[in-house]
């Protein structure tokens, strides 16, 4: 405790423990907070049947992904899961205390790299608001909702900072701990650490060729160093990921890898793999953010290098995925480490601006900056809490008021007391609520696949049944193409469906289903049962 002590009071002390809830409130002010939709979908209703093994006996995901142990999902969903009825609201805590922990952590990496507090700040500010979702892959250090890459990027990020003071033990072991919760990340990360301290062993430090004892000194200090970290990363995180990856191994292939790729990597999530697919303006920053940095930091050896594998693979991971469309190689993501590489270039244009843009940059501190911090935060959330319907934007803030104010959630709650708990339900395409809300099966659900190809080709079969394409005929436009088909299902396809194990639908008024029970509707939404 008293070494935790002065750390947090610094941070206190500092302005940095204000900056950081400030620049919270306007990561919510900006993109507001999701629970139980969108990419939630995967970890939430896993969390419900974690809790209660008799929910979703009929969902194709979740059955799925609990048939895999270990999987991807599992940590986070176990966390979700320890908090049961009050779920709800200790995730919006989490969220908060997690994006604290991020947002700190940028802001010691950035002290530790600008000469100036403020120029610091003005980094993670421009990294997060003007520049948000700039980066190739479609990832983010931050997202409006807590998942399995909210809590690993949050330990990543002091990571690198204990990396920048070469404390790679230390560095290694909170990978280690990220790879659980996200295993792309912490391995990536694992890569640049090993990576660089490799090079550092292969190439040396700098050292001039006359002073040999020295530099082999080095090289052994550093073969020593790589020794010690792997004896903390292989029987930790990268013995999870091989465990969950031969998990994944033991399911039946009915379909060939090239077809497993077409699916997954290409038809499904192409945005994030496939670099033909994302983009120009995030090429655009990440080539002057990796430029900036490189010119900046290059005499720093632990950034040099770091940029330098960064660069490799990011020459590499193209010939991986659109040349050998490998599905070995394309998991590894590589371009999600350009989310560190836009947070590195930021804080070098900053450096330059330290070093040669105007005087007001070598402030030290500002009058009253404790006060003015304070009121922007008073500010912020004020506007966030009782006026976000004044924005000039649509705002989604998920802080429990979704109850009483959206309709398909509303519809969902209802569902959850008036169908039986083995309901199985088809819906539309851009739906993800259900499960989490009316804690019912989806037959199938575009967002959530399972990444093995037994369940990816049931998942394609089954989407192509319900949204009427699938991974040879894409349509141009998803959603557009998934609801005109999804309107075109008639009480005909209705018995199709009964006979495969869906009980419901859940659909819009317009949808004409004659003949069905109507179980429950309101103005946006309506469910009929499926009995013949």
């Amino acid at each position: 405790m008293k070494r935790i002590h002065p750390f947090i009071s610094n941070l206190v002390r500092e302005g940095s423990l204000l900056f950081a809830i400030l620049m919270y409130g306007l990561l919510l002010l900006r993109l507001g907070y999701t629970f139980g939709r969108d990419d939630h979908i995967e970890v939430i209703p896993y969390a419900l049947l974690l809790n209660d093994a008799s929910l979703f006996p009929h969902d194709l995901f979740l059955q799925g992904i609990a048939a895999i142990l270990p999987n991807e999902r599992l940590v986070v969903s176990s966390i979700f899961a320890l908090f049961g009825a009050q779920m709800e609201p200790m995730t919006l805590v989490i969220h908060a205390l997690v994006s604290l922990v991020l947002l700190l952590g940028m802001e010691r990496v950035a002290r530790q790299l600008v000469g100036n507090k403020y120029l610091a700040w003005a980094a993670v500010f421009l990294s997060l608001i003007p520049f948000y979702y700039w980066n190739p892959g479609g990832n983010e250090l931050y997202y409006n909702l807590l998942g399995a890459a909210s809590f690993a990027k949050a330990i990543g990020i002091w990571a690198i900072f204990y990396f920048l003071k070469r404390r790679f033990r230390t560095s290694i072991l909170l990978i280690a701990t990220a790879t659980f919760f996200h295993p792309i990340v912490g391995i990536q990360l694992a890569i640049l650490l090993f990576g660089v301290m490799a090079c550092e062993v292969i190439f040396g430090h700098g050292i001039s060729e006359d002073e040999p004892f020295l530099k082999m000194s080095l090289r052994i200090r550093g073969i020593k160093e790589i020794f010690a970290c792997l004896l903390r990363f292989l029987p930790t995180g990268f013995l999870y990921v091989l465990l969950i990856k031969m998990a994944y191994g033991d399911a039946s292939t009915p379909i060939s890898s090239e077809t497993f790729f077409d699916i997954i990597f290409d038809f499904r999530n192409k945005h994030h793999f496939l670099p033909s697919n994302y983009p120009l303006k995030s090429f655009f920053l990440a080539g002057i953010c990796w430029i900036a940095a490189f010119g900046v930091f290059r005499k720093n050896a632990l950034l040099k290098w770091m940029l330098l594998i960064m660069l490799t693979g990011y020459l590499l991971y193209p010939i991986a995925t659109e040349v050998l469309r490998s599905p070995t190689l394309v998991p590894f993501q590589w371009f999600k480490t350009t989310v560190w590489l836009k947070f590195l270039g930021m804080i070098a244009f900053m450096n330059l601006l330290h070093y040669y843009g105007p005087s007001w940059s070598q402030v030290k501190e500002i009058r009253w900056e404790k006060w003015g911090l304070t009121g922007a935060i008073a500010l912020t959330f004020s506007v966030l809490l009782f006026f976000p319907h004044k924005l000039p934007w649509q705002l989604e803030t998920d802080f429990g008021q979704q109850h009483q104010t959206d309709k398909l959630v509303q519809i969902c709650e209802q569902v959850q007391t008036l169908t039986p708990v083995d309901a199985t339900f088809i819906y539309p395409y851009e739906v993800s609520e259900l499960q989490s809300y009316a804690r019912r099966s989806g037959w199938v659900d575009y967002k959530a696949n399972l990444k093995q190809p037994a369940g990816a080709a049931i998942w394609m079969e089954r989407i192509s049944q319900v949204y009427g394409f699938d991974y040879k005929h894409p349509p141009d436009d998803y959603a557009k193409a998934a609801k005109t088909y999804f309107l075109s299902l008639n009480t005909s396809a209705m018995q199709t469906f009964a006979q495969q194990g869906v009980t419901h639908i859940l659909t819009y008024p317009s949808h004409d289903l004659a003949g069905l029970k109507e179980v429950v509707r309101n103005a946006e939404w309506v469910v009929y049962e499926i009995t013949f």
